[in-house]
């Protein structure tokens, strides 16, 4: 049906499941023709270093095979030259291999790393499921990319030594020296041709795992509705969740917050509003609470322009020892005395330097 097809484009979390699956466009080709040609660079800036190594590697063998007191102590040290020799000539060429194929990779997956992948599934393990994938659309067209890579492989190597077919001509009439450079550069010749070749192939491959992941990850209207409701919760759910919020929030501080004459806090956790005026016969608590409500309060005071003093211990005091409506107990009367008084004070001086300026100003 129309409604189920998938037109929509992925959102970020469809793309961040993804990557936690271990899903990634990659090019397995464009992998292998860098590191090969990888590997063939090394292997020539190396070759002279390699070929002494080699040459000298074969004269021990001879001497060796001329001796007659052979022992299992002079098999041992043959053995370990050869090796040695081995290991030499092929760290550099094994290790660009390794390095340039790790990067490759990495960059094609965005520096992905995830062990779920790799993780056995029933899905993984069915005989039913591995002959699906292997008949299927997708095992056909991996099937027929194979192919046509050995293929065209195979006409870059037929190519290649056609073109040289000269210089086979003239192997025989060459000395061993001659011959063995001749050899090695055909060899060198084939090989980064061959690299070329999957790099190209490689390049296209990579084209199109990229446009084949990006259509697996499309999404239908109703998937991303559905996966919305999975992030967001249900429209309903999150009304009541912000009603709830407000209602918390609004737990503690009553109307007439917005008339307070001064709020008395600690640094951050709890917050008190008093109210005081003519007629009161003491400071009233009109608003109380902690963290989040604290918070709120501090905001609607400086919304309302009502001074904020610290104070730790007497915040401490007020929030409990009385709730929102209730008079300061007289224990606490000295030291919200005190405030109100910073306050009045503060007041005070700040109207008299109103009317010094406006009396500096009408001058």
């Amino acid at each position: 049906m129309a409604a189920d097809s998938k037109t929509e484009a992925p959102t970020p979390q469809r793309r961040k499941s993804a990557r936690e699956e271990g899903r990634a466009a990659v090019s397995r080709d464009l992998t292998a023709g860098l590191a090969l040609l990888a590997a063939c660079a090394a292997a020539r800036l190396c070759w002279s270093r390699t070929s002494a190594a080699l040459a000298a590697a074969a004269e021990q063998t001879i001497l060796f095979a001329s001796r007659r007191d052979v022992g299992p102590e002079a098999f041992g040290s043959l053995f370990r030259f050869w090796e040695q020799v081995t290991l030499q000539a092929l760290a550099p060429i094994v290790g660009s291999a390794l390095v340039i194929g790790l990067i490759v990779g990495l960059v094609q997956t965005r520096l992905m790393f995830s062990m779920k992948s790799m993780q056995p599934t029933i899905d993984k393990l069915s005989p039913v499921n591995g002959f699906k994938r292997i008949f299927s659309i997708r095992g056909a067209v991996e099937a027929a990319k194979g192919l046509l890579k050995v293929g065209l492989v195979l006409g870059v190597v037929a190519w290649a030594l056609w073109a040289r077919r000269e210089d086979f001509a003239r192997l025989s009439d060459c000395s061993t020296a001659g011959a063995v450079s001749l050899a090695t550069d055909l060899v060198f010749m084939v090989l980064f041709r061959c690299g070329a070749l999957l790099l190209i192939i490689g390049v296209a491959d990579y084209a199109y795992q990229y446009w084949e992941f990006e259509r697996s990850l499309r999404m239908s209207k109703q998937d991303v509705i559905d996966e919305h409701k999975r992030m967001e919760g249900d429209p309903n759910m999150r009304s009541r969740r912000r009603a709830l919020r407000r209602n918390m929030l609004q737990q503690g501080i009553s109307r007439e917050m917005p008339e307070s004459t001064v709020v008395v806090r600690n640094p951050t956790h709890i917050a008190v509003a008093l109210k005081y005026g003519p007629g009161m016969p003491a400071p009233k608590i009109v608003a109380k609470g902690r963290h989040l409500i604290a918070q709120r309060i501090v905001k609607l005071a400086d919304k309302h322009g009502i001074p904020v003093v610290q104070n730790v211990q007497v915040a401490r005091a007020l929030y409990k020892a009385a709730a929102v409506g209730d008079y300061v107990p007289g224990p606490l009367y000295q030291a919200v005395a005190e405030i109100l008084a910073i306050i009045y004070r503060r007041r005070q001086e700040r109207k008299q330097r109103q009317e010094r300026a406006q009396r500096d100003y009408a001058e």
